[in-house]
């Protein structure tokens, strides 16, 4: 579990390993989502920033000051490449309430 205080950014690095003979063997122009959905109080989910290195190896997730009010949050990483989807990480986060 990923801990957060809600007035604070949050950064996620995501470093990805593939497989030997995986249909994708990098993510540099795959199409790269993350999102944080809430897991009580109706609210609605909220999508990180994403960045991807160089070497199409690292995937970094940048969620804003304030983005995340205090809830638990289920979190996923999804690329998709070449017609290839798959999920790269998964998570929970605990935002609580700054003060």
């Amino acid at each position: 579990m990923i801990e957060h205080y809600a007035a604070d950014d949050l950064r996620i690095r995501v470093p990805v390993t593939f497989e030997a003979g995986a249909p994708v063997q990098n993510l540099i122009g795959a199409a790269v989502i993350a999102r944080a959905v809430p897991n009580r109080d109706f609210a609605s989910a909220v999508d990180g920033a994403v960045t991807i290195n160089a070497e199409g190896t690292e995937v970094t997730v940048v969620f804003e000051e304030n983005t995340l009010p205090a809830n638990i949050y289920t979190f996923q990483v999804r690329a998709t490449k070449d017609g290839y989807t798959q999920t790269i990480a998964a998570d929970e986060i605990r935002s609580v309430r700054s003060v």
